[in-house]
């Protein structure tokens, strides 16, 4: 059954209006929206219905009309995007398809469009939510409405088959909730990389898989700081004791250290430092289980990271194909928040860079989530990006040749990777740090140098 939230029925009456109004002014033949929400069993509730944005080409008057629609790559590209709003708990459900008879979702040309783009967004959840570590989940939704007057219909979507039909189910328009879960993970990690991978989102991933298939075998973790089983419902069932609206979840990490590790060889020239410092804001549904409420959080931590290194990746103008530097620093994007209007206990996360503002955290919700909030709605102060003083104070934190506080990433013999709240570590070899202070005391001299010429003439 896909269950919608009743705040929905309107929203998606708009939704149709808006399509209607497309339809005649360009001529297009569809919209495609992503329906946002969570996986309970069989059941998937939705929260919110974000709107894949059209392409500009649809404006050419002169266009034909693939230029006036959409395929699969893109629905599947923008949903890739929409997936690093979301916090642990949901993901994209399925897909909403707007169309007159023409065009309808039971079109099978419709149909397997849909299927594939369905496809491609689960395989991408797989890989930002937990770097491919647990299976893809194919069985998604599908929601179609026989524009203008149609209703909501759906079915059930094996979307690793090619072709599929689908199982119809039924939609309906109910009162949801979701209950808000808060966590934070602090870590310090350095790993080894295989020499000659210069690729800043390879060497991200790469360094941060073990520590993240560690992260998600561990079952121990406590529920407002009590253990609890993981069967057991997150909140009593019975309506006189739903008192709690948001629990903190502690998670713990089983290193599962190696035997004899300290004889291990490893041939390495390059490591990546990574220091951690998150806070979680997942959320699940209210009829979750412990289990769930744990398992959110935990995919709520390896999607933030995941999603702020991939932003970061994106936004370089310096390709690292070679091991030039000894050391590179890479600051990566911090986050801003803003709750779902209508289920506060969600709260979409968009990363911000140097120069962001909450303006810009504004646009990002609107063209990826189909939100219209304000910029007071919108909390950019939970997180800062480090300044000089925060790096040279990591710099001279340890000079050890070990694990040493350092924000970056790089591509030579040391590596290290800076998020936001995300502070990452390593160990360094201390020579770098002595040919660091040779140069700052022989810039220095030179000033003095200067100075003294300068008074003496």
């Amino acid at each position: 059954m896909i269950l919608l939230d009743k705040c929905l029925e309107s929203l998606l009456d708009c939704y149709i209006r808006e399509h209607c109004d497309r339809q005649r002014k360009y001529g297009i033949a569809g919209s495609a929206g992503f329906l946002i929400g969570s996986k309970m069993d069989e059941d998937f509730h939705v929260a919110h219905i974000a709107m894949c944005a059209y392409p500009d080409t649809i404006q050419d008057e002169t266009g034909d009309i693939y230029s006036k629609s959409i395929d699969a790559d893109w629905i599947a590209d923008i949903g890739s995007r929409v997936l690093r709003f979301l916090p642990g708990g949901t993901m994209i459900v399925g897909l909403l398809w707007l169309a007159d008879s023409k065009s309808s979702l039971q079109s099978a040309q419709i149909r397997g469009l849909l299927v594939r783009a369905l496809s491609q967004i689960a395989i991408r959840n797989s890989a930002l939510s937990s770097l491919n570590i647990k299976p893809v989940d194919n069985c998604l939704a599908l929601i179609g409405v026989e524009t203008p007057l149609g209703r909501p219909f759906g079915c059930n979507i094996d979307c690793s088959r090619k072709g599929a039909a689908g199982s119809q189910t039924k939609v309906s328009f109910n009162q949801l909730e979701w209950i808000r879960l808060e966590s934070s993970a602090a870590f310090r990690l350095s790993e080894p990389l295989t020499d000659g991978i210069w690729d800043f989102h390879k060497q991200f991933t790469s360094a941060l898989h073990e520590w993240a298939e560690h992260l998600l075998k561990t079952n121990v973790a406590l529920v407002n700081g009590l253990s609890r089983s993981r069967d057991e419902f997150l909140r009593p069932r019975e309506r006189k004791n739903r008192g709690l609206t948001m629990f903190d979840i502690e998670t713990f990490l089983n290193a599962d250290e190696k035997d004899d590790l300290d004889n291990q060889n490893i041939s390495s020239f390059c490591t990546i430092d990574l220091i951690v410092d998150i806070v979680a804001k997942a959320a699940v549904p209210s009829k979750a289980t412990v289990g769930q409420a744990i398992d959110a959080v935990k995919e709520h931590i390896i999607r933030s990271l995941c999603s702020r290194a991939e932003l970061h990746y994106e936004s370089t103008d310096v390709i690292e194909d070679e091991p030039k530097d000894r050391l590179a620093v890479h600051q990566l994007p911090r986050a801003a928040y803003v709750s779902l209007p209508s289920q506060k206990a969600i709260v979409f996360t968009d990363y911000l860079f140097e120069s962001d503002t909450a303006n810009d955290a504004q646009q990002s919700f609107a063209e990826f989530l189909s939100l219209k909030i304000s910029e007071n709605d919108i909390d950019i102060n939970s997180e800062r990006h480090l300044d000089g003083n925060d790096l040279l104070n990591m710099l001279n934190e340890d000079d050890r040749p070990c694990r040493v506080e350092r924000s970056s990433s790089s591509t030579s013999s040391l590596s290290s990777v800076i998020l936001p709240s995300i502070h990452k570590t390593g160990w360094a070899a201390s020579i770098n740090y002595y040919f660091l202070i040779a140069a700052l005391i022989a810039l220095l001299s030179f000033v003095v140098y200067l100075l003294m010429k300068t008074i003496s003439s």
